[in-house]
């Protein structure tokens, strides 16, 4: 079964989140039952080593753990959670994702009223072209919620070339953007990488963040993907509300934990259709 690229921001979380100082017996993930406990001791070796050093760099915390699979002679991993060799935060080079057999892209277009997304179904959809933000928006709630209030959204946002900006611009701009723009909004970026997308091969700006506000009692998990469309840029962004007020970021930690990779990937695969991009003249020519 083939890697999957991006469950290092899942290591990442697993760094943060678990504190136990017990480890066990190194085994390769082919020897463990279920998922959970692969994570749950893949936790513990990544806390014992870096306590040792707590100087380690997470490169030098991937190659240790690739020298273990060298050194048990350890056979591809069956669970989607393994990591691969990708540098955390930003990148100076663009790993390959590997999807395995059980991943599957979701292409979206105006028509798809609702959609589904592991498991569950989001919509119907509602649409608006922010006078503001000048951004074309498209919320697909959990079904049978209200956006902007849903425990769980999808949301595609698609930025417009002579409408969001004046001059002309890209994915990575964008995407650069976006980062900095959350920072300065006070939300947490915990990781965001550069890897090809799944379906077209272009480069892609995957982030995740968080969000908390303790004095309404919840939060958030943000997970976005940001690649082009056409000569245009869209995102897809999958937000995660979970309620709390002083361990919000333990339970933003806890569930990054057990839910992150097949969410990520899940958002990886969405795909919308160029037909959006039709559907969105109307915003363009208002030349907002």
């Amino acid at each position: 079964m083939a890697l999957f690229a991006l469950t290092v921001f899942v290591l990442f979380f697993i760094y943060q989140s678990f504190t136990t100082r017990n480890v066990a017996e190194f085994k390769c993930p082919g020897k463990y039952q279920t998922s959970q406990e692969y994570l749950e001791d893949l936790a513990k070796w990544i806390r014992v080593e870096s306590d040792k050093n707590p100087k380690l760099s997470s490169d030098e915390l991937l190659v240790l753990r690739n020298d273990e699979f060298n050194k048990h002679n350890c056979s591809p991993s069956p669970w989607s959670y393994e990591f691969s060799e990708i540098p955390f935060g930003q990148q100076t080079t663009n790993p390959t994702i590997e999807f395995n057999e059980k991943s599957s892209v979701v292409n979206v277009t105006p028509t798809d009223k609702t959609i589904k997304f592991l498991g569950k179904e989001y919509g119907p959809y509602v649409s608006k072209n922010d006078n503001y933000t000048k951004v074309r928006n498209v919320h697909y709630p959990l079904v049978g919620q209200t956006t902007g209030v849903a425990d769980e959204e999808i949301s595609l946002n698609f930025y417009l070339q002579g409408v969001w900006a004046d001059e002309e611009f890209s994915s990575s701009d964008f995407a650069n953007q976006f980062v900095n723009g959350s920072q300065e909004n006070g939300d947490n970026i915990l990781t965001h990488f550069e890897a090809p997308d799944p379906t077209t091969r272009d480069p892609a700006f995957f982030i995740v963040s968080s969000a908390v506000y303790p004095e309404d009692g919840y939060g958030y998990v943000f997970l976005s993907k940001i690649t082009s469309i056409g000569s245009d840029t869209y995102s897809v962004l999958f937000a995660k509300k979970l309620i709390g007020t002083k361990d919000l970021n333990d339970k933003i930690s806890k569930w990054a934990v057990e839910n992150g990779a097949p969410y990520l990937t899940a958002v990886g695969n969405i795909n919308p259709d160029s037909s959006w991009l039709k559907f969105s003249d109307s915003f363009k020519l208002r030349g907002l």
